[in-house]
């Protein structure tokens, strides 16, 4: 996805992917809770009582404030880029094509891909 928002807005590709990151992550959540639960922990989010879905909730939150603290942008709007529904068409069927998509850890498509960047913008 960052490849797709980079290559169309002259993006950097790190920015690209840290504004995306929080957005990405709460798409594979249901893929990823015991990874994220681990994300939270090296965070410095101590376990206390919460559950294992809690604590990968908290890992998304975690990297939500570290961005914010080090002056990324939530969203790609506040980075100064507007969304379009055609720019969205485009980069989500250009981002289903990527070869780096075999990789998630949860199956992505069109559709879901253009859902993610519609929040991330």
């Amino acid at each position: 996805m960052a490849h797709q928002v980079g290559g169309k807005f002259d993006l950097p590709h790190g920015m690209a992917n840290a504004i995306l990151l929080p957005h990405v992550m709460e798409y594979n959540y249901p893929a990823c809770i015991e990874r994220f639960a681990e994300i939270a922990e090296a965070m410095g989010e101590p376990p206390g009582n919460k559950n294992l879905r809690q604590r990968a909730k908290v890992a998304i939150e975690s990297v939500r404030i570290l961005a914010r603290e080090v002056g990324i942008d939530e969203n790609f709007s506040k980075a100064g880029y507007s969304f379009s529904e055609e720019n969205n068409l485009v980069l989500s069927t250009n981002a289903s094509k990527d070869s780096c998509l075999i990789t998630n850890p949860r199956d992505a498509g069109t559709n879901d891909i253009y859902e993610i960047f519609r929040r991330a913008f």
